[in-house]
């Protein structure tokens, strides 16, 4: 039967809400998900699958069809997870089905994956639970001992994982240690959207007992000095998914700081700008030039820069130059830290 699904959808985004920390990262487009999410499920329960499949990933309507599943006598849509980015979220499904044999139906919880692409919101068929019920899922009666018994199985190799000292807007990656010993694999993806904390997909799509770990790395654009997040996951292990998380400490350490004078440009031409430049290093660093993609001459060069002290760079913008760059690179005489080229974001007031 057919459910409006918007207000129930806004309610549970509420709900959700009140409980999450603040870098939570809403999906995008929510008003375009309700109604694509109802009419795949009214499509479904009517049995018109090449009707739904116009809801999943073009790439996987054949295996959707193919897959057929099971009727059912009812669909409520019951909750949301909030996926790794904006651009996914996951919709939970109370479908209630008799089976042969049984005297009274059955209560049984799905998860679908929904995936913002092409300007739209589709069904990712592989990455849900069961999207066509009947094909495996399991009554929501069982789902207390089966967490328990999947939570057993899986554990973090520590509270706390150590970074130690991370070179600003370098790659870096880190091993973060488990156990587990189901037989069956796994999958883990951020609770949240973690400023900064970015997960490996091909070692947390599908864990196994073989595994030891999975991999992070820091986004360090935004980050300078000590660094101490908490960072949480959701397991997926079938039909069910439960918490865990761990601790980020280390520090962000850059060998140069960029401030720029005035602290926002305004203007589309002719701007007088200064880079001040923080040596953080022990030893003396040499500006040897700076790129501007041609939006810049360079009015006067420092001298080599002290360890620990300041120098700057003055430029004037071209006349022919209307529109100022988004970046400055700044490139020393000799690496510091195995790198000589320091990028830096210009901050331009808006040009009325």
């Amino acid at each position: 039967m057919y459910k409006p699904f918007v207000r129930t959808l806004l309610l549970m985004l509420v709900c959700d809400i009140s409980g999450m920390a603040q870098a939570t990262v809403l999906p995008q487009q929510l008003d375009k998900l309700s109604p694509r999410v109802e009419q795949f499920w009214h499509s479904v329960e009517k049995r018109e699958l090449i009707k739904a499949s116009n809801f999943v990933l073009p790439e996987k309507r054949d295996a959707f069809v193919a897959a057929q599943g099971n009727s059912f006598l009812e669909y409520a849509i019951v909750g949301l997870q909030f996926g790794a980015t904006k651009d996914q979220l996951r919709v939970q499904v109370r479908l209630k089905s008799l089976a042969a044999g049984q005297s009274a139906p059955t209560d049984t919880i799905v998860g679908d994956m929904w995936i913002w692409t092409r300007g739209n919101w589709y069904l990712d068929f592989s990455a849900s639970h069961d999207a066509l019920p009947g094909s495996g899922s399991l009554p929501v009666g069982n789902n207390a001992d089966l967490i328990k018994k999947a939570e057993e199985q899986f554990h973090l190799g520590m509270e706390t994982l150590d970074v130690g000292v991370i070179l600003k807007d370098e790659p870096n990656s880190f091993k973060v240690p488990l156990t587990y010993s189901g037989a069956d694999s796994i999958r883990i993806e951020p609770v949240t959207q973690f400023g900064g904390v970015n997960f490996d997909r091909a070692s947390t799509a599908s864990i196994t007992s073989a595994s030891k770990s999975f991999n992070i790395s820091v986004d360090t654009e935004a980050m300078d000095g000590p660094i101490d997040m908490a960072v949480g996951i959701e397991v997926y292990s079938g039909s069910i998914s439960f918490r865990k998380s761990f601790r980020i400490r280390g520090s962000v350490f850059s060998p140069i700081h960029i401030q720029q004078v005035p602290a926002i440009l305004e203007g589309a031409s002719g701007n007088d700008l200064s880079l001040i430049i923080q040596n953080n290093t022990d030893g003396p660093i040499s500006v040897r030039n700076i790129d501007s993609n041609a939006n810049f001459v360079v009015k006067e060069f420092p001298g080599p820069i002290p360890g620990g002290a300041q120098g700057t760079v003055k430029l004037k913008q071209l006349p022919e130059s209307h529109k100022l760059p988004d970046r400055i690179s700044v490139i020393l005489e000799k690496p510091v830290y195995g790198k000589d080229t320091f990028d830096y974001h210009l901050k331009i007031g808006v040009t009325p």
